[in-house]
């Protein structure tokens, strides 16, 4: 009997939270992040303690001063992560622009326009600040988005993530248009690729460590069996249909 992927239950909620973002004016999402941007200069405290927690597990483990950099968060970058969602709201709403339009020898009318992708699953490693971008850009161009950070993030990405959706909570929209998977598992990496009937596209920022494929993430995935080909952006050209095929 095929096993139901526990994550199903993220999906339907930013699947449904992603319809909600269709119906918003461009001034309700801006509003949504400046909240979002001031939560986060708010729990900055917070934040940085957790995220000295994270710190202290890193350096336990070995990790070499690079990663230690990129993982640190001080007062000044979150202040910085603030800014930067405030920047994101400031910019023209991306969402129905009109690309390019021509007209056909025949007299049919045709114009390009921007829309919003649906849901979006973003796998990255372990930054904080990543956290506070992905969502920020993502809501902005209208999408849901399903995190997935690197584990020794954990502390730090869960207060982020607890402080932007206790903004959007706040505004007109949904707290699961952004969430997070945070129980640490690689299965997740796995199991959030299989949400093949909720997802619209994945994101693996960051080095060979983020890519789905490493670990053969779409062997034995609802996609391999339907044979629908779930896209990736992270610049390989293809899909993903098991650990082997790089599709074109």
């Amino acid at each position: 009997m095929k096993m139901k992927n526990p994550l199903e239950p993220a999906g339907r909620t930013a699947l449904a939270a992603s319809r909600e973002l269709l119906a918003l004016e461009p001034e309700e999402k801006a509003l949504a992040l400046r909240l979002m941007a001031a939560g986060v200069r708010s729990a900055a405290e917070k934040i940085v303690r957790e995220n000295g927690l994270d710190m202290e597990e890193a350096r336990k483990g070995g990790h070499n001063a690079a990663f230690l950099d990129r993982l640190l968060l001080t007062p000044e970058r979150v202040e910085h992560m603030a800014r930067g969602m405030e920047q994101v709201a400031a910019l023209p709403d991306p969402v129905g622009e009109c690309i390019r339009e021509w007209t056909r020898p025949n007299g049919l009318h045709i114009r390009q326009v921007r829309v919003p992708l649906g849901v979006i699953g973003f796998i990255y490693e372990s930054r904080g600040t990543v956290t506070c971008d992905a969502a920020a850009l993502c809501l902005k161009s209208g999408n849901a988005v399903i995190l997935r950070g690197g584990s020794e993030s954990l502390r730090t990405n869960r207060a982020l993530a607890e402080v932007l959706r206790a903004a959007l909570k706040e505004s007109a929209v949904s707290a699961d248009a952004v969430q997070l998977l945070d129980s640490g598992s690689r299965d997740e990496v796995r199991q959030l690729c299989g949400l093949d009937s909720f997802l619209n596209v994945i994101i693996p920022r960051g080095g060979k460590g983020t890519d789905p494929r490493r670990d053969g993430v779409r062997q034995g995935s609802r996609a391999e069996a339907s044979g629908r080909r779930l896209p990736c952006v992270c610049g390989c050209g293809g899909g993903f249909r098991d650990g082997r095929e790089r599709a074109g």
